[in-house]
């Protein structure tokens, strides 16, 4: 699970076409780095779920760290302006178990992403 940090801040201070362009710049990041049978899936307005198949505990944490890296680096130049956003993203990682329904899976990643929000934002916390 994949939240903007503070992205409300972008919508009111810039308006929802530049929140729009962060959401697009941030999703062609992630692409960048996921696998072509990964999946994106956005699961709220700034909150997304990423599903990568046959990755183990480890390797989704190495991914999520390069996420949460990439977004940070994104420099979004807001329209009609020499001014550049930057974002971050907190991220929760959690594995889907057979013994726990998805629906069970997912409220563990979202968990884990509140817990680094908590936390201080712009991090990836795991729930193994």
């Amino acid at each position: 699970m994949l939240d903007l940090d503070h992205f409300k801040q972008v919508n009111d201070q810039y308006g929802h076409l530049t929140g729009d362009k962060v959401l697009i710049s941030t999703v062609q990041c992630l692409q960048a780095i996921l696998r072509p049978y990964d999946r994106i899936y956005r699961y709220g307005g700034e909150e997304f779920l990423l599903c990568m198949p046959g990755t183990t505990p480890e390797e989704a944490r190495e991914v999520a760290e390069r996420m949460c890296h990439a977004v940070a680096a994104q420099r979004i130049q807001i329209e009609g302006s020499n001014k550049i956003l930057q974002v971050t993203a907190s991220l929760g990682v959690a594995m889907l178990d057979p013994s726990r329904s998805v629906e069970a899976s997912i409220e563990a990643a979202d968990t884990a992403m509140y817990r680094g929000k908590k936390s201080g934002r712009n991090c990836v916390v795991t729930e193994f």
